[in-house]
């Protein structure tokens, strides 16, 4: 989605052909975004097939959505992803009433055969009660999703993390103009170096996972920020310097990354303990976190 407006910035200011403009011109606007999904989630690892389920998750029963592709042609994971894309962007769940959550019923009932399969309404229908709707008001969908999902723990090869990081990369890269393959960059310059200093095997991969994600964090700062041609006023400064503050917090969620979260959240640290966000001193700072930030001001 990132890259999608990325492209719809580019064509509306600097009026240039895309890379996509050919399946925009054959499919309308809202196939854009479909499509580059589905050719991104491809780098990543799944265990089972998601062939075409993120390309059809627009697609209606009747075949009136941008592919032409009615219900029998589109697979059960397109369907729901799509009923639940419709109700997340129409209806504030979190917030309605009971009358309004019999209302989405009925709007769905009466869109089946149209916009929703019957098989998919009768799943949301059978298995999404009130109930359940107060329960993620009270406690929050985050809260239900952890829940909910198992935590599964699973070993992934050199090359399934390289993909991992270089998907996460490209969703970054992909939000500015001004961030186009900078983290790309920083994952390919953190392997070389990694390589050039003697790191063991599995430490080269970590180390340019990290590269990868360093800027994860700018995902929260806006746009408008990112892209000023201007010098950044003191309050928008402190606002671009959270992005190193939200990657330390967005890997250190995660377990095993430990040292992954370490090299890639300290790239703005200095040595003097003038730096962001965490103000370190040079004695703080792995020889790691010292090169990083050196990749990635090269």
């Amino acid at each position: 989605m990132a890259e999608y407006l990325r492209e719809e910035v580019d064509i509306v200011y600097n009026h240039i052909e895309t890379e996509h403009s050919d399946v925009r011109s054959q499919y309308g606007d809202n196939s854009v975004h479909a499509y580059i999904g589905e050719q991104n989630a491809h780098i990543l690892p799944f265990s089972t097939d998601m062939t075409n389920v993120i390309l059809y998750h627009h697609e209606k029963a009747d075949g009136t959505g941008p592919f032409g592709k009615k219900a029998d042609e589109t697979n059960l994971f397109s369907q729901i992803i799509h009923i639940s894309d419709r109700l997340d962007v129409a209806v504030d769940l979190p917030h309605i009433t009971e009358a309004q959550f019999d209302e989405v019923r009925e709007s769905i009932k009466n869109d089946t055969g149209t916009t929703y399969s019957k098989e998919v309404s009768d799943l949301f229908l059978q298995n999404v009660s009130w109930k359940q709707i107060e329960e993620m008001q009270t406690e929050g969908p985050l809260a239900l999703l952890k829940r909910d999902i198992p935590v599964i723990i699973k070993d992934y090869t050199d090359s399934e993390m390289s993909r991992i990081a270089q998907f996460f990369a490209m969703i970054v890269d992909s939000k500015s103009s001004f961030t186009k393959n900078h983290s790309i960059g920083v994952a390919q310059k953190a392997e070389t170096m990694a390589k050039h200093y003697g790191f063991a095997h599995e430490k080269i991969v970590r180390f340019a996972f990290a590269g990868a994600v360093h800027d994860i964090g700018k995902m929260v700062v806006g746009n408008d920020i990112l892209e000023k041609p201007d010098k950044l006023d003191a309050g928008e400064f402190s606002q671009m310097k959270n992005h190193a503050a939200e990657t330390y917090k967005i890997l250190s969620s995660i377990q095993r990354l430990e040292d992954i979260t370490e090299w890639a959240s300290n790239h703005h640290e200095k040595l003097d303990g003038t730096g962001y966000s965490r103000r370190l001193s040079a004695e703080q700072l792995s020889f790691e976190a010292r090169l990083m930030a050196c990749i990635d001001i090269y």
